[in-house]
């Protein structure tokens, strides 16, 4: 079983419910409540991922043939990159980065299929990190990430905030801040 899975079901055991077969791990993942209990499991759970990782790394033969991973597409993961990049530097827009905004980007990248294990663990560890001059940066990121570089399509684009809107309600509990932040991100991706 896979890191996102255990976080999955652990989250999902917590009582998280889409009521439809299926569901997507954003409704599992939703049910991270702002109190801190299972978000801070799901930070255990990626402390513990990260170790094994390093410790399977070190004991394993080069020679030993791993499980193939699914091959994910190249300019899909780009593309969900930029997108990471963008609600992570409007959550520090303001010098701020509320607890409200970083449980949105953190069940964002979660949820995601487009990155790899690897790649979400990288992108979560540089949550915690302001990009320098903030204002210049939230400038040049809206300016210069066009439509096609965030998404393949339409649809796509429609899905996001979707996705977004979904993430924001998921723990039954609305919030001004998040309603504002996706908004906000909403307003600068033209949707």
């Amino acid at each position: 079983m896979g890191f996102l899975d255990q976080v999955t079901k652990m989250l999902a055991s917590g009582g998280a419910s889409s009521g439809r077969a299926g569901a997507s791990p954003a409704g599992a993942l939703g049910s991270m409540g702002r109190s801190g209990g299972k978000a801070g499991m799901a930070a255990a759970l990626l402390g513990q991922y990260m170790q094994a990782q390093q410790g399977t790394q070190a004991q394993q033969p080069q020679a030993a043939a791993a499980p193939s991973a699914p091959t994910l597409d190249p300019q899909a993961s780009a593309r969900c990159c930029n997108r990471v990049a963008l609600l992570n530097v409007a959550g520090w827009r303001d010098g701020d980065f509320s607890p409200a905004e970083r449980l949105i980007l953190f069940r964002y990248v979660l949820a995601t299929e487009d990155l790899s294990a690897e790649a979400k663990v990288e992108l979560l560890k540089e949550m915690d990190k302001p990009p320098e001059q903030i204002g210049d940066f939230w400038q040049k990121a809206k300016d210069n990430l066009s439509r096609e570089q965030l998404f393949a399509s339409d649809a796509q684009a429609q899905e996001f905030s979707q996705t977004l809107e979904a993430l924001v309600k998921s723990d039954g509990a609305l919030d001004e801040s998040e309603v504002a932040f996706v908004r906000m991100v909403r307003q600068t991706c033209g949707l």
